[in-house]
This record gives C-alpha cells, sequence and structure tokens, in this order.
C-alpha cells in the first residue's frame, strides 16, 4: 500500500503541469474578450455609418421634387432656375469640400467633437430651411448642410475603416449603398409637397424628425479601433506627376467628366418631366418613377460591391461601363419627352447604372493608387492614396455643382419657349461629356493595366 500511495502521489505530480498552462489559458480569454469587443465596436461603427449614409444621400438625391416646388408656387415672385438649382450645387460642392479639413481633425485625434459638431449642424440647418424664404437664404442654409453631411459621410468611413485595418477603399463601399434607401425614404416624404403644396412645412417637420434621431443614434454608435485610429497623413500628390502622368491626367479628368453628369437626373428629373411641361404625366407616376430609380440603385449597388463581382469584373470595368449605359438613358427622355412606357425602363436602368457610380466612386479612383500604373506604381503610391483620393472627390463635387448649374441654364432656355431644344441639348450634352469621361478613364485604364485590353480591374 505505501507504494501504491507513492505512485499515486507521483501520478498527482505528474498532472500538475496543467497549472503551467493556466497563463496561456489567461492569454487566450483575453485575446477572446479583445476580440469579441472589437467585433462590438466593429458592427456599432457599421450601423453608425449606414445611418450616416442614409441621411447624406438621402437629403442630397431628394432634393428633385423641391426644385419643382420651390419652381412652381412656394415663392411668389418664381425665382429663376439658375438661382434654385445653385442650392443643389451649393449643397454638392461643400459636402465634398469637407473631405480635406475633416481629414485634418481626425488626425488630430478631435474626431469625438467634429462628429457631435456636424450632427448639430446638420439638425439646425435643416430646421432653418423652413424659416428661409428667399432663394439665397436656402443656398446658404444648404451648403452649409452639406458641408456638415459631407462632415459626417468623411468621419463615418474614416471611423468604419479603423475597424479594417484603415482599408479605405473598402470601407467606402460596405455602408455607401444604405444612402440609396434614405433617397427612397426622403423621395415618398417629399411627394406630400409635390402633391399638395400647403403641406410643404409639415413634410420639413417630418425630414427633421427621422434626420435628428438617426444622426443623434450614429453618433452615439461610431467608434475607432484604438489599434488603427491614426490614419494616414493625406499627401499630396506631386504636381510634377499631375502634369507628367497620362494615367494620372486621363484618369482625373475622366472621373470629374463622369461626375460632371451623375446627379443631373436626380436633381431636374421631376421639373424635366413636370405636367406643366410633359401633360400626359402626373406627379405620383414622377416621384414613383424616381423612387424605382433609387431602388434598383440599391439592388445593383448591393451586387457591384460583392467580391465575386470585384474579381471577376473589377471595379474600374464596371464603373465604365455602367457610365456609358447611364449616359445613354438620357436620350430617351430628351428626345421622347412625357412617353412613360419609355421613361419608366430608362428610369430602372439608369438606377442600376447609378448605383455602381456612387459605390465605386472611391474604389475606383484607389486603384489607381494615386496615378501609379505599370512601372510607377510602388510603395510611394500607396503614401500618396488618401491624399490622391481626397483630391480627386474634391473635384468630383466641384464638377457635380458644375453640372447641376450647367443644366440649370439649358432648362431655362428650353422653359421659355425654345421648342424643347434646350430639353435635347441637355440629354445630348450630358451623353457627349460621359463618352468623353470614359474615354479618358479607358485611358488610363489601358496604361494602368499594361497596355491590355482584357483585364479585370
Amino acid at each position: 500500500m505505501p507504494g501504491l500511495t507513492g505512485d499515486t502521489a507521483h501520478m498527482n505530480t505528474s498532472s500538475r503541469p496543467e497549472q503551467k498552462l493556466s497563463p496561456n489559458v489567461s492569454n487566450e480569454l483575453a485575446v477572446f474578450r479583445a476580440t469579441r469587443k472589437a467585433t462590438i465596436l466593429r458592427r456599432r461603427s457599421y450601423i453608425g455609418s449606414a445611418l450616416i449614409s442614409f441621411n447624406v444621400y438621402g437629403i442630397i438625391l431628394s432634393f428633385g421634387p423641391y426644385l419643382d416646388l420651390y419652381y412652381k408656387s412656394i415663392h411668389p415672385r418664381k425665382p429663376d432656375i439658375v438661382q434654385l438649382s445653385s442650392i443643389q450645387a451649393a449643397r454638392l460642392v461643400f459636402a465634398f469640400a469637407a473631405i480635406y479639413p475633416i481629414g485634418y481633425f481626425y488626425r488630430q485625434k478631435l474626431q469625438r467633437t467634429t462628429i457631435w459638431i456636424s450632427t448639430v449642424g446638420a439638425i439646425l440647418c435643416q430646421g432653418a430651411v423652413i424659416e428661409s424664404s428667399k432663394w439665397w437664404e436656402l443656398i446658404v442654409v444648404s451648403g452649409s448642410q452639406g458641408f456638415f453631411l459631407g462632415s459626417l459621410a468623411t468621419s463615418g468611413i474614416l471611423c468604419l475603416a479603423t475597424h479594417y485595418r484603415n482599408n479605405l477603399p473598402l470601407t467606402s463601399m460596405i455602408c455607401t449603398n444604405a444612402g440609396f434607401l434614405g433617397a427612397i425614404t426622403y423621395t415618398m416624404i417629399s411627394y406630400m409637397c409635390v402633391e399638395r403644396p400647403s403641406k410643404w412645412v409639415n413634410a420639413q417637420y417630418i425630414n427633421i424628425s427621422l434626420l435628428t434621431p438617426t444622426l443623434v443614434i450614429a453618433s452615439l454608435l461610431l467608434k475607432p479601433n484604438p489599434t488603427y485610429a491614426h490614419p494616414q497623413p493625406l499627401r499630396p500628390l506631386p504636381l510634377k506627376r499631375y502634369l507628367t502622368s497620362r494615367t494620372t491626367i486621363c484618369f482625373t479628368l475622366g472621373y470629374w467628366l463622369i461626375s460632371t453628369t451623375l446627379f443631373v437626373w436626380p436633381t431636374t428629373y421631376l421639373l424635366l418631366h413636370s405636367p406643366s411641361h410633359s401633360p400626359s404625366t402626373s406627379p405620383l407616376h414622377l416621384v414613383l418613377a424616381l423612387t424605382a430609380t433609387y431602388a434598383t440603385a440599391f439592388i445593383s449597388a448591393s451586387i457591384v460591391t460583392s467580391p465575386y463581382v470585384r474579381r471577376s469584373v473589377g471595379p474600374v470595368n464596371t464603373f465604365v461601363a455602367a457610365s456609358l449605359v447611364a449616359a445613354a438613358c438620357y436620350l430617351t427622355p430628351a428626345w421622347m419627352p412625357g412617353n412613360m412606357i419609355v421613361l419608366l425602363p430608362s428610369t430602372i436602368i439608369y438606377g442600376a447604372c447609378l448605383g455602381p457610380l456612387v459605390v465605386l466612386g472611391v474604389k475606383v479612383v484607389s486603384v489607381f493608387e494615386g496615378g501609379g500604373g505599370g512601372k510607377e506604381g510602388g510603395e510611394e503610391d500607396r503614401r500618396t492614396m488618401p491624399g490622391f483620393i481626397a483630391g480627386v472627390q474634391t473635384g468630383a463635387g466641384g464638377s457635380a455643382g458644375l453640372g447641376v448649374m450647367v443644366a440649370a441654364v439649358v432648362v431655362r432656355a428650353w422653359d421659355e419657349g425654345q421648342g424643347g431644344i434646350g430639353f435635347r441639348v441637355l440629354g445630348s450634352g450630358a451623353v457627349v461629356l460621359t463618352v468623353v469621361g470614359c474615354l479618358l478613364l479607358g485611358c488610363a485604364r489601358w496604361e494602368r493595366g499594361g497596355r491590355r485590353f482584357r483585364i479585370v480591374i
């Protein structure tokens, strides 16, 4: 029995190494907790960024019904269509212009302050729309709101990017398609204005009631990952690179030309096809058609951002193809206005193209990595890529605002009784600009892909 007791003691001693595993278990438990916390923060930031996109694109893309309403009945002096279109142009320009300053504040660890200031500013501007009785007041309010909304959109992307190792191109595609759901919602609310102008104030109250809780919730949910909370500085691309790189020149000019016509359709759609211009149409049909555009855009955006499509087709190829098809859609309403049998299919097709053009915007820019194609690509391009994205996107906002203003000039000429010539010039001009932009983008693709035609890029 003593021998048995000794063996037993020896066995117990041999089993003690389990205590040496306890530090490993503790480390595994700490890793599990850290991973779970990071997952929770990522999901919160995902929801917050989606809510921001819901409001940013919802407000921008739903301006068309309000433009039609302002032009017809709200203002007794009937302001010039160019003056009213400058409301949307100011919102677009300042929304994209917020990228650089917000990037600077974010690197100064002022992201929480920036988010809350932008949230309060966007809400106050939405309330100020109700008290704005002059067109220039609407321009100031809309421009300010555009800057605050652009600040929130930039902050949301930067915050969410910290959960994906600061992969800005990837995070730009993740939640952007939620903006089309916001466009559908805000457009349906605006239908109250188009159908019953006396209910205009009520629609604004509904907008602010929807905007306030969603932006406040988004601001509370956005939490960056501390490990990657310091993004790369926005180093601008050297001027010499802009002037000497054919890839950079062709790509930048082509991208800006395509951006010129991107928001013309959502802005002027209802006004060009209103019953005063096309007696065979009704406001309800037009709003439903515009809503169908955004619903189709939401579906197409979800498809083109899938890994399978990006690997098999490529974001640049998808972007160029969507631009060409979208340009062709302008011809149908331009040369056959008021024909709903033709108008509705072209509206749905345009929506299928609008989705890729919006969600792949940043991804397409990042493919060129600061203009580096072929022999020019490398580590230097990866360092300058955030600054290149910011510069191209800021210029795209200016191009979009310019496109809306030019379209308004053409609409004014048509509305003054030019026999529909201005309407046709608008559609045909949009086609020409987009095709030229696609050709320039195709040249950049040719250089970037090693001068090969069949390449996934």
